[in-house]
């Protein structure tokens, strides 16, 4: 994740303009390398850079609440999504039904469940 981070860097100082599937990216490999925190840290920078995140963006870091077992986290995502206009969409909810099972959320998790199913 550090080299990737340090890519994103040498982008910037080139003057190239990263976009949101370049977020996405380094999002993925924090993910994968188990840096949960950069990995959420990621959606200020594309704020600061001006680049709108997307349902994929989310949903790629709902995942990271998922695999940090942060409920509150994920669930203040959604709500982050649908004021900004983004509608969740089947892999949302599947993250998020996932979340609330983890958590012992049965009832929540049965209403993402059909959310999901509702959008497939």
């Amino acid at each position: 994740w550090e080299q990737a981070m340090r890519g994103f860097d040498e982008m910037k100082r080139w003057g190239l303009h990263p976009s949101v599937e370049t977020f996405q990216a380094l999002i993925n490999v924090c993910n994968q390398s188990g840096n949960w925190d950069v990995a959420m840290e990621i959606l200020t920078l594309m704020q600061i850079n001006h680049v709108p995140p997307g349902v994929a963006t989310y949903n790629e870091l709902i995942q990271t609440c998922v695999m940090e077992d942060d409920l509150d986290r994920g669930l203040g995502l959604i709500q982050e999504m649908k004021t900004a206009g983004i509608e969740p969409d089947a892999t949302t909810y599947k993250a998020l039904e996932k979340l609330c099972l983890s958590a012992g959320r049965m009832e929540h998790a049965r209403e993402f469940k059909r959310l999901a199913q509702a959008r497939s």
